[in-house]
């Protein structure tokens, strides 16, 4: 049974998944309280296929300070 409810599971999720990638967007777009969040929402973002615009950013060119 657990098989069966983990292809159950991922159909759901592969039928709606413009919709996450978009729900994800939008709240890449707000502020984040948490760096996690942030992170999580570009993550579920890759894995349905998407490319967040903040993955184009080299590590030097983040709010760090550093200059290459």
């Amino acid at each position: 049974m657990p098989g069966d409810l983990d292809s159950e599971l991922v159909n759901v999720l592969l039928s709606c998944k413009e919709q996450v990638v978009l729900l994800c967007v939008q709240n890449l777009e707000s502020v984040q309280p948490y760096d996690d969040y942030h992170e999580l929402l570009e993550l579920v973002i890759i894995v349905f296929g998407g490319y967040p615009y903040s993955f184009g950013q080299a590590p030097c060119t983040m709010s760090h300070g550093w200059h290459t």
